[in-house]
């Protein structure tokens, strides 16, 4: 029997694949239109913009097979940092937000049991999330969102990322359930276990060529995240997003 071909298949492969394609993301809803510029972001434009997050998480001192945590809202700068963290072979780990302002001591109680059950080695947290969620003892170190993105004073650029070697057993995503009904707990989603969940999808939703997604759902939900933003970004499809409080 010959040998078997290595797979070559990679969820950064076909990330860079996308980009061929003249499609991207268009925000809609007054919470994720940016203050100046165009709504649309082509996948192309977002996946130069990851390229210098997963070098900035790389200048750090991460390395393939850690955890990030990320709190912040759906957003053109959480789609890109979700992005670069899979370029740089790190998994995502994208944590529930407060809904309710007297929920915060239980959402700082939460999300830091998350933290260290995921062993994040890094945490990005967005502005307006950061005055709620002070640093504990045995945290992880905590940087704002913007100091990984393109603009920051000392980020790296684009053609300072080093593609990691292809792993298919490494994670890409680390999914925490909601706790709503038992404590909280990591779904473990490695790269091979993705790609087939986007390669059925396609199929069962006969995905082809000039189609448009539509979705409100939030990045840190597993539909919101894997089936609505993981698929038309790896796939090169268009997809209008709005954020949750928008739609409801």
């Amino acid at each position: 029997m010959p040998p078997r071909a290595p797979d070559t298949d990679s969820i950064v492969t076909r990330l860079i694949a996308a980009t061929e394609q003249r499609t991207g993301v268009r925000f809609v809803g007054h919470s994720v239109l940016p203050a100046e510029g165009d709504a649309f972001v082509s996948w192309a434009q977002l996946h130069d913009e990851a390229r210098v997050v997963a070098a900035a998480l790389q200048a750090r001192g991460l390395v393939p097979g850690d955890h990030v945590a990320i709190l912040g809202p759906t957003s053109r700068s959480l789609m890109t940092i979700i992005q670069g963290c899979w370029l740089a072979g790190i998994a995502s780990m994208v944590l529930p937000l407060p809904m309710r302002m007297g929920s915060l001591d239980v959402f700082v109680e939460t999300t830091r049991a998350r933290i260290r059950h995921g062993d994040a080695k890094l945490i990005l947290i967005d502005d307006m999330l950061a005055a709620f969620y002070a640093a504990g003892p045995d945290d992880p170190p905590i940087e704002p969102m913007a100091a990984v993105l393109p603009g920051f004073a000392g980020v790296p650029t684009s053609d300072r990322w080093e593609q990691p070697a292809h792993d298919p057993e490494r994670l890409v995503i680390l999914q925490y359930t909601s706790g709503s009904t038992s404590e909280p707990k990591g779904v473990m989603i490695p790269d091979r276990v993705l790609r087939a969940n986007l390669d059925a999808s396609c199929t069962a939703a006969q995905l082809g060529v000039g189609e448009v997604m539509v979705s409100w759902l939030p990045l840190y939900h597993d539909m919101g995240l894997v089936g609505f933003l993981s698929l038309p970004m790896t796939v090169g499809v268009d997809l209008v997003q709005a954020a949750p409080q928008d739609f409801l």
